[in-house]
């Protein structure tokens, strides 16, 4: 059995702070990385609680 292993950091925030969101290009960039990860098969996903990683990652699911 063979594990895939993807370690993504967040796209393009407005600052480092907890609740920073996605800038527009970060939005442009997570559904670029979603469409990139649209064929493979995603057994379990772990963000930080951070607002900008919520973000990108919720682009994937």
């Amino acid at each position: 059995m063979s594990l895939m292993l993807y370690l993504v950091r967040h796209c393009q925030a407005t600052g480092q702070e907890p609740d920073a969101p996605l800038t527009e290009i970060g939005q442009q960039q997570a559904i670029t990385l979603a469409g990139w990860l649209s064929g493979v098969s995603i057994g379990r996903i772990i963000s930080s609680p951070f607002v900008r990683a919520y973000q990108s990652m919720r682009m994937i699911k």
